[in-house]
């Protein structure tokens, strides 16, 4: 049997949206993240990069080394021009257990660089 959907209907239908609808905004504002402050971002990159240099240092163990007759230790600035003349900057951090990549801190980068491919590296003073 089908029954006839009256005016009085459509608006009980409605009045139940708005609430439910309210209901789910409200709900949603107690879960809402606030916007970072300046100094929580900049705490936070702080600790990315903590937690960076440890994992470089645990898969980085050797401290020091020499590369043609010139001897580098952890955390001196040097400058690696690469096979392919790409040259960076940045703070030594070790050198691989099979003494086969490097790794290099720069600002904005993480870099491992295979032996076989630097061409030159000096020190920065």
């Amino acid at each position: 049997m089908l029954s006839v959907i009256t005016f009085g209907d459509i608006i009980f239908a409605a009045m139940w949206a708005l609430i439910i609808g309210t209901l789910i905004k409200a709900v949603s504002r107690l879960f809402k993240k606030e916007p970072m402050t300046k100094e929580d971002i900049l705490s936070d990159a702080k600790l990315r990069n903590e937690i960076a240099l440890k994992r470089c240092y645990m898969l980085f163990p050797t401290g020091m080394f020499t590369f043609k007759g010139k001897s580098l230790e952890r955390g001196m600035y040097v400058r690696v021009t690469t096979i392919k003349n790409s040259v960076f900057e940045g703070k030594f951090v070790g050198l691989s257990k099979d003494n086969v990549v490097m790794c290099v801190i720069t600002p904005s980068h993480v870099i491992a660089q295979g032996l076989k491919e630097i061409e030159e590296i000096s020190v920065i003073e």
